[in-house]
């Protein structure tokens, strides 16, 4: 994305070193308005192991509470999102607007799962969230963490062998980081470590 808020997508599926081999679809999204696109990324794309879809999170440019996360599908094999519908995520714990700076995502490395892990991060009190996808919706939300610092302060990974997925935040001004567990059926009790001993620490990256 650019300094516009538009998201573009550039796709190829042979030939990628030939520039005419790439499709773009440009302006597909509008991120919130309140995004600092030099701190960070209120986006992220990952790819279901088992089919190959491509699913496009990010935090929306509207005032709608029930949409303050919404979501694209590029299916395998297609190189366009023209006709793909944006698809809102109902935060249900959120009863405010909140633009989403942040967003992080990692599948689940098995070759018959479509599971992802995504966390989402609006740098405001009590609006940082996880989620699971099961490849057909986004479920499972867990939170809230204490808020990051705005920047790029949340992360995701699955374990190498797809046992389990942990989510990481930036933590509150006290230098606490906080992190949950995802391990395929529920979420482990979010749970704090390392503090940096100091005011106004926050992990930012």
């Amino acid at each position: 994305h650019s300094k516009d808020k538009k998201l573009d997508l550039y796709t190829c599926t042979q030939g990628c070193r030939n520039p005419l081999s790439w499709t773009v679809t440009n302006d597909f999204a509008t991120l919130g308005t309140s995004i600092d696109s030099d701190l960070s990324r209120g986006f992220d794309v990952e790819f279901e192991t088992s089919k190959g879809n491509a699913i496009i999170m990010y935090g929306p440019d509207n005032s709608t509470v029930s949409c303050n996360v919404a979501y694209k599908v590029l299916t395998f094999g297609n190189t366009s999102l023209a006709n793909a519908n944006e698809q809102c995520i109902n935060i249900t714990a959120v009863s405010s607007d909140v633009n989403y700076t942040n967003v992080e995502l990692d599948r689940k490395p098995w070759a018959n799962s479509s599971e992802l892990v995504a966390i989402v991060d609006g740098a405001v009190s009590q609006a940082t969230y996880s989620m699971v996808w099961n490849g057909t919706d986004w479920a499972n939300q867990a939170g809230p963490f204490e808020a990051g610092s705005g920047r790029d302060s949340v992360a995701v990974r699955y374990a190498a062998d797809g046992s389990n997925a942990t989510v990481l935040t930036g933590g509150n001004s006290s230098g606490w980081l906080n992190y949950a567990t995802w391990n395929g059926s529920g979420w482990k009790p979010i749970k704090k470590f390392f503090s940096q001993n100091g005011s106004n620490s926050f992990g930012n990256y």
